[in-house]
């Protein structure tokens, strides 16, 4: 019996062996043809059909679609997937996740690589400060740089997302999510090799658990069009033109990470968590060669449990934004900002709007009286309340502007203050005395001359026979001097 028993389990063995060595082959099968297909020059996509592990570099040198198939590519010993293409490249549907501390993908040279329907992520430990993904890489003494979109069902995580070098890359987020434990993106403040990036922020959500959501030391453009952005600071910028014109930016107190955080940039922490914005040009990036400069407008939304905007003052000095190194000229900001952060002709409104305040005037009006603000800024919510004289109600609320424009009245009764001057007119009228009618309600109005009257009615059967029956007196006296039909 135990003879017997060792040869089932022999057998056992060989048979699982021939299992497993049979899916290795289709996935060595797999990843020969797929990397065949990225090298060969040979189809405008290429697919991956099994999973694979892949422990040296994947180069695509060519444009091409590349379709995971919802299959996973595992790196590891330094392998990543490097996009060094002149041209345009795609990769979709699938997973790339590095087990390392290294980047799972790197776009570098003139082509634009865009990732879209894609989960990325490498190594999460604190100490590990390489982007899941980067835009542009150093290269012996020097950055190559390169250009990356990212596009909606794309999940980026790790220590960081994106990090952006060369001199010259463009970063592009239309859509997808980034979480991280440091910052979502990040550039470099190395001034001669990584200057004059561009990054686009349109749509997407960004957040960093311990972190600022963008750090920016670099000089260069940052744009904030759209998105939700999320991390103990918002946006940290030593570095560059940074505009802000949409989106929402939300910045979290956390005391204790406070305690224990040491900034990425090496240095301890400057400034309180729970900043939306903070300019820091008191570190001298660049040398001075292009100050940070951050201006807020538009539609932009700043939450902050803490502080709103912050510029660093010189060492010992309290905060100091006398170079007006954040310019809030519009959008919608908490807590209330210090004057000095707002715009020269701009102020800030009860809940949080700033804008240019305009006049509110009221035309005269009868049979009862309202109120409104004399003042709002562009942009806030304002509410018009009515008081209707005994016996009447409210008619109309009319909100014009500029040449005869009319402002839209919600129902109730408030409207968006718009860029410029208004006149509130308002009219009454009286509360009709006479009840709605039901639609089986039958109305009998006495015939003129000797004209018939024909009745027609959605009443019941039972309604008509009791109005044929009728003891009304007046109504029968009606019925029998005219030629009443009821229908």
């Amino acid at each position: 019996m135990k003879k017997k028993k060792l040869l089932g389990l022999a057998a056992l063995a060989i048979s699982s062996f021939g299992l497993m060595a049979g899916v290795n082959a289709e996935a060595e099968q797999a990843k020969k043809e797929f990397t065949n297909c990225l090298t060969s020059g040979e189809g405008e996509t290429c697919t991956l059909t099994e999973s694979i592990s892949v422990d040296s570099r994947i180069t695509i040198t060519r444009s091409v679609a590349i379709d995971l198939g919802g299959k996973t590519i595992t790196l590891s010993k330094g392998a990543f997937v490097l996009f060094n293409t002149a041209g345009d490249a795609t990769i979709s549907n699938g997973t790339v996740t590095q087990q390392e501390n290294n980047a799972a993908i790197v776009a570098v040279n003139s082509g634009k690589v865009t990732i879209r329907n894609l989960n990325v992520s490498n190594n999460d430990s604190v100490e590990n400060r390489i982007a899941a993904v980067q835009v542009g890489a150093p290269s012996g003494d020097t950055y190559l740089s390169g250009h990356l979109i990212v596009e909606d069902g794309t999940v980026i995580k790790g220590s960081r997302g994106i990090s952006v070098f060369g001199a010259g890359s463009n970063l592009e987020i239309k859509g997808g999510e980034i979480e991280t434990n440091a910052f979502a993106v990040s550039g470099n403040g190395d001034t001669k090799q990584c200057s004059n990036s561009t990054i686009s922020i349109t749509g997407g959500k960004l957040t960093s658990t311990s972190s600022a959501a963008i750090y920016h030391p670099q000089s260069g453009t940052l744009n904030i069009e759209g998105g939700n952005i999320k991390g103990l600071f918002g946006v940290v910028a030593r570095q560059g033109s940074i505009n802000i014109t949409g989106g929402t930016i939300t910045a979290v107190k956390d005391s204790q990470k406070e305690k224990d955080y040491v900034g990425d940039a090496g240095d301890e922490i400057l400034f309180n968590t729970g900043t939306a914005i903070v300019v820091d040009n008191v570190a001298n990036y660049g040398g001075g060669s292009q100050k940070a400069k951050v201006t807020v407008s538009g539609t932009a939304e700043i939450n902050a449990d803490v502080a709103a905007a912050y510029t660093r003052g010189a060492e010992g000095e309290a905060d100091d934004n006398s170079k007006k190194d954040i310019e809030i000229k519009g959008g919608k900001v908490s807590p209330t900002v210090d004057n000095k952060y707002l715009a020269e002709g701009v102020t800030q409104s009860a809940s949080g709007v700033v804008g240019t305040e305009y006049d509110i005037k009221k035309t005269p009006t009868i049979n009862g009286n309202f109120t409104v603000s004399e003042k709002a800024v562009a942009g806030d919510t304002v509410k018009v309340t009515v008081t209707p004289a005994a016996g009447y109600q409210l008619d109309k609320i009319t909100v014009t502007y500029g040449e005869n424009q009319t402002v839209d009245v919600s129902a109730d009764n408030t409207f968006v203050m718009p860029d410029g001057n208004v006149t509130v007119a308002v009219t009454f009228k009286k509360v009709s005395s006479k009840p709605a009618e039901d639609k089986n309600d039958i109305v009998v109005e006495e015939p003129k001359g000797d004209e018939n009257v024909s009745l027609s009615t959605e009443a019941s059967d039972v309604l008509k026979d009791s109005l044929v029956n009728t003891e009304d007196e007046e109504l029968k006296a009606l019925i029998k001097n005219h030629d009443v039909t009821i229908e």
